[in-house]
């Protein structure tokens, strides 16, 4: 009995390596996020939501009428049931956090006035 069934969680485990993890989507994988689920490559920007969540630590975005919890689960369950809009609209408030980021970041590349040869 326990061959039978660590047999049928393999063959499980395989069927999902072959398919999109898309709700009730039969496509062949295209790509695999960062939380090893497959996405076709209709549906790939799904695992790009996660693969974005993870990179940068699943931060708590608000955006239109859409959040998302500093939690995985939350990334997750958008991700997976998430209309398209939601989608890419995380997407893009991503995008929006990162540039934020990048303001709120002193850069050691910007003069500080410490060499100012004009004084």
């Amino acid at each position: 009995m326990e061959t039978e069934v660590l047999e049928l969680r393999k063959a499980i485990e395989e069927s999902q390596r072959l398919f999109c993890s898309s709700v009730g989507c039969i496509e062949k994988t295209a790509m695999r996020d960062t939380l090893g689920l497959h996405w076709c490559a209709e549906h790939q920007f799904r695992g790009e939501l996660l693969n974005a969540g993870a990179a940068r630590g699943w931060p708590a975005l608000t955006f239109y009428r859409y959040a998302l919890a500093s939690w995985v689960h939350s990334w997750f369950i958008m991700a997976l049931t998430g209309s398209e809009e939601c989608v890419l609209l995380a997407q893009e408030a991503i995008a929006e956090w990162d540039l934020q980021k990048q303001r709120d970041t002193p850069s050691d590349n910007l003069w500080d006035g410490r060499n100012d040869v004009s004084a």
